[in-house]
């Protein structure tokens, strides 16, 4: 049965691509199989930039939820890289960001790097600001 569904599957693609030859000729064939290999192309790599980006995001986001924990733990050396940590994730974001996305980028990636220069030195409200960050990237995450 499946084979000849299968048979049938054939024949009938086969009569839709002699009709459509017939009625508009090879070159239109060939001209809409062209615009439909870029089309195809232009999704595949939308599609992986997109993947891209969440997945530094996301990176970036399990970097920022382990600081906050070893925050709480008060595991400073720990917090401080991990917080290096995010701001590589971001930059590998930004890479495959588009041209809206790179300013928040920019400007995140800079938080992070000044909420790794306050908790080197150990000021306070440092836990307030990392929960900050972390519903931004949440934010971008959420778009």
């Amino acid at each position: 049965m499946l084979k000849f569904l299968g048979f049938l599957f054939i024949v009938g693609v086969t009569f839709a691509v002699g009709y459509q030859m017939g009625k508009d000729g090879p070159d239109a064939i060939v001209k809409k199989a062209r615009e439909l290999g870029t089309e195809v192309m232009t999704r595949a790599t939308a599609l992986e930039r997109t993947t891209s980006l969440r997945t530094s995001l996301v990176n970036a986001k399990e970097h920022l939820v382990q600081a906050k924990s070893d925050l709480l733990d008060k595991n400073y050396g720990k917090v401080v890289s991990g917080l290096e940590e995010t701001a590589k994730a971001l930059t590998q974001a930004k890479t495959s960001a588009g041209d809206e996305l790179r300013p928040k980028l920019d400007a995140l990636t800079k938080k992070v790097s000044d909420l790794e220069t306050e908790a080197k030195a150990l000021k306070p409200g440092v836990m307030t600001k990392l929960n900050e960050v972390v519903r931004e990237v949440d934010t971008l995450l959420n778009r």
